[in-house]
């Protein structure tokens, strides 16, 4: 897989190397490409949930923008030994 980093997160299988650092460094890449390419969204915290096996997940949640109500919402994105990436 060829990923360059100015379109969107590290590449997973440069990261392999670097785990368990990896895990931390992913969460800043995937904060770092939402607040690059989504402009609408703010107060954005990325946080890796404990996984029992190999698949690396994240809880991603923030705010619009310009919406008044402070409220948040939630998306989970995983990546899976395989290299998937899967957004909810």
């Amino acid at each position: 897989m060829l990923t360059c980093s100015q379109y969107g997160v590290s590449a997973i299988s440069e990261m392999v190397h670097s785990f368990p650092d990896a895990i931390d460094e992913m969460a800043r890449s995937i904060k770092a490409t939402i607040v690059a390419y989504e402009p609408r969204l703010t107060d954005i915290t990325v946080r890796q949930v404990p996984s029992d096996d190999l698949t690396l997940r994240y809880t991603i949640t923030a705010r619009l923008r310009e919406d008044r109500t402070g409220h948040r919402f939630q998306f989970e994105t995983s990546v899976d030994p395989s290299r998937r990436l899967t957004i909810r």
